[in-house]
Formats: structure tokens, C-alpha cells, sequence
């Protein structure tokens, strides 16, 4: 991948919480990617328990070549009424041709144990490791770091019930702790150690299936607790960014069975997503919102034709945040057509 970067990013708020200073930057960049995964599944028995191991390895090598010719300030704006310009100010030549290479390597193992033909355990565990070298070729500079993963301990149980031969349900009860999350050092705001922790448990329920032919549904309901627990920057008990306690989504369609507009349909879906918090510091928050979208489609044999509205009245609302510099809005009403044959 080969970029040409020419542009302005928010660099500070000021105190009368409307005028954005901003900063930027000429740079050419090249990066590569190489991917190898590869999985093996066996199957095997131990008495009357059975088992299906799954066993994999994941390789990636990262390589990226920053090389930057200089850096300016942009003209400040006003973030209720902006006027963008392409004015640069204070532009310093500032040659670099910083290079990173990351080499990573992943082993998952996993196996799923089937006691009874309606009570199945699975059971799985994951190991990452990476090695970074950075050069400067200006600067004639070499560093490396490497290092062990943050950790993950998951534990959930569910059930599956049908409540009759056409819809089914599923409940589940989770805890997840995430342990040796990155952090920034207090020692150093330069630099980030492994020492934070976040913990989330819920409960999700899911609801799919069909109410009458060709009248189908998909519902789920998710409770989210995601709060800090330990970490050297963030007080404990904040809670995690971009996580809403509450979240729903329904989702139903009909297509008309039989007659001259056999294979017509229409679709209407729901999603709510509660308060969540903008970053880890908790400073603000993101307003719950209420979404709807529709669907109208079209089924015949090969052919296949559909229009989807996503955001149907056009509500204002943000999907998510990684700072009040960063806060990235939903999509507008928005249409898409499809048209496909299936040889």
C-alpha cells in the first residue's frame, strides 16, 4: 500500500471550547502486509465423551517506511461554524524516513467436548508473541522491543432452547478479564507499560427464527458491565469506552410466498444503543440513540435485486469515540442498491 498523505488533523481544543487548533504534515508512506494462517481440525473419541480439536497458526510480517518532508500548523477553526481553508502556517521542513518491521505469530488451541448430545463444553486458549525493530536511516538509529501479550480469561455459560419448531432462543452469561493492558507509564508519559486490567460481564439474549412462512425475525438484547479494575493512569471503576450498558436490535422480514409477486420483500430493523462513555477518563459521554432501516428486495430464481435504507428518519447520533478530538459520527440516511445472478 503507497500513500501520499497531504492534509490537517485536530491537534488542541481551546479553553472556549470552540476554537480547534490544528496541525499537519506532508508524508509519503509504503507499507506491506504478509499473512499465513492455517488450522487443523481432527476429530476423536475418549469413551463415550467425543471431541473436535481445533489447532492453528497465525504469521503476519508488518513493514511500513514513513518518510516525512515536513510539518505546518493549520489555520484554527470554529467547530460550530467552520471555514476551511488550505492556508499553512509555521511550515518546517522535517526530513525523516523512519522504518518498522513487526513480526507476530499467534497459537490457538481449542477443543469441544460433547457430553450429551444436548450439553457440549468448549474449551480454548491462545498464546501471541511479537518482535518491533525500528530504524532511522537519517539518524542511523536502531531499536527493537518484544514482548508478551495482554492476557484474556473468558468464562460463559448458556442455553439454547427452540420455543417451537420455527423460532429459537439463546442465553448467555459472561466474564471476561483482560489482564497486562497497555498503560501509560507515570513514571514517563512517553512511554506505556503492562499493568492495566478491564473486566466485562453481561447477559445476551437472541432470539431467531420464523413466525409464519416467509415472515422471519432476529432479535437480541445485550446487559454490559465493562469498567476498569486495575491500571496506573485511569481511576478504578471507569468504565470502558465505546461500551453501552444496554443494547438492542430487531430485526423482521416478509417475502410474499406465492402469487404474481412471489419473491418480493420488505424488511424493518431497530437498534438502540445505550449512554457510553467517549474515553477511559471518563469526561464525557455519548448520548444513547434510536435507529431504523428498512429494506425492500426482490427473489426469483438466479436473480436477486434489494434496496436498503439504513438511518430511515436521518437521526443524528455517534457511533463511537477514542477521545474528544476523535468522536466519529453515524451515517446520514443513507441508500444502497444491490443487483446479483447466482450462476
Amino acid at each position: 500500500l503507497y500513500q501520499k498523505i497531504r492534509g490537517v488533523r485536530p491537534a488542541s481544543l481551546e479553553p472556549d471550547l470552540r476554537t480547534l487548533q490544528r496541525e499537519g504534515e506532508d508524508r509519503d508512506s509504503k507499507e506491506y502486509i504478509f499473512d499465513f494462517f492455517t488450522n487443523i481440525v481432527g476429530k476423536f473419541s475418549t469413551g463415550a465423551i467425543d471431541h473436535q480439536l481445533l489447532f492453528g497458526v497465525d504469521l503476519r510480517r508488518f513493514n511500513s517506511n514513513y518518510l516525512t518532508l515536513r510539518t505546518f500548523q493549520g489555520t484554527p477553526i470554529d467547530i460550530f461554524n467552520p471555514v476551511y481553508n488550505s492556508q499553512r502556517l509555521n511550515i518546517v521542513d522535517r526530513p525523516s524516513d523512519d522504518e518498522t518491521s513487526i513480526d507476530s505469530i499467534g497459537i490457538y488451541l481449542q477443543d469441544q467436548i460433547t457430553l450429551a448430545d444436548n450439553f457440549k463444553l468448549l474449551l480454548g486458549g491462545r498464546f501471541d508473541a511479537f518482535e518491533q525493530t525500528d530504524e532511522d536511516p537519517i539518524e542511523d538509529t536502531e531499536t527493537s522491543q518484544s514482548g508478551e501479550p495482554s492476557r484474556g480469561t473468558q468464562y460463559e455459560i448458556g442455553v439454547k432452547a427452540d420455543i417451537n419448531d420455527r423460532l429459537s432462543a439463546t442465553l448467555a452469561l459472561y466474564d471476561l478479564t483482560r489482564t497486562n493492558v497497555t498503560t501509560a507509564d507515570p513514571d514517563n508519559p512517553d512511554f506505556e507499560i503492562q499493568t492495566g486490567e478491564q473486566n466485562s460481564q453481561g447477559v445476551e439474549l437472541f432470539i431467531s427464527g420464523e413466525i409464519l412462512p416467509g415472515w422471519n425475525v432476529i432479535a437480541g438484547y445485550a446487559y454490559t458491565d465493562a469498567q476498569i479494575t486495575q491500571d496506573e493512569t485511569f481511576a478504578i471503576g471507569n468504565r470502558i469506552n465505546n461500551v453501552a450498558e444496554s443494547s438492542f436490535n430487531l430485526w423482521t422480514s416478509y417475502e410474499i410466498q406465492s402469487g404474481n409477486l412471489q419473491g418480493l420483500g420488505f424488511g424493518l430493523g431497530f437498534f438502540y444503543v445505550g449512554d457510553r462513555q467517549g474515553d477511559l477518563d471518563n469526561s464525557f459521554t455519548l448520548p444513547s440513540y434510536f435507529r431504523t432501516d428498512a429494506a425492500i428486495f426482490y427473489n426469483r430464481g438466479q436473480f436477486r435485486a434489494a434496496l436498503n435504507f439504513r438511518n430511515l428518519f436521518d437521526v443524528d447520533y455517534f457511533e463511537s469515540a477514542y477521545g474528544d478530538l476523535s468522536v466519529y459520527p453515524g451515517e446520514p440516511f443513507t441508500v444502497h442498491g444491490t443487483v446479483s445472478w447466482e450462476f
